[in-house]
């Protein structure tokens, strides 16, 4: 029993940290907990173009039109929100697909068994090589 609640304790200590890399550094929190090879740099995209339009509007589009004042601020909030959600999707999917693999698929069915009354392919090509 003790181990249960030792193994609760800890899984809800990485959803917390899964929770603020996700909120305050999207990217990184798909390099830790999700597939980084599918949609990393769609999300830093997002994320880095988010912070630098808000860093436009904080720094000089006070003295601009309200439009492009207006535009920097809310296209930084929808870029980093864009991110924070497709981060929050990439890792929900991928924890998803742990939990399934891991119940439904033992290692006996990740491997190929060969058949012993199947001659090794490689064999015919060897002889070939030695004979000529």
């Amino acid at each position: 029993m003790v181990s249960c609640t030792y193994d609760h304790e800890r899984e809800s200590e990485f959803s917390m940290n899964q929770t603020l890399l996700n909120i305050f550094i999207p990217p990184l929190a798909i390099c830790r907990y999700g597939s980084a090879a599918c949609c990393i740099y769609p999300v830093s995209g997002f994320w880095v173009g988010g912070i630098a339009l808000l860093a436009y509007h904080f720094t000089t589009s006070h003295h601009i039109n309200v439009l492009t004042e207006l535009g920097s601020l809310y296209g930084g909030i929808a870029m980093i929100l864009i991110s924070i959600v497709w981060t929050r999707l990439t890792l929900k999917k991928v924890a998803s697909d742990e939990g399934m693999s891991a119940r439904r698929r033992n290692t006996i069915c990740n491997r190929i068994l060969p058949n012993p009354q199947e001659r090794d392919p490689l064999e015919e090509t060897i002889k070939a090589r030695k004979e000529a």
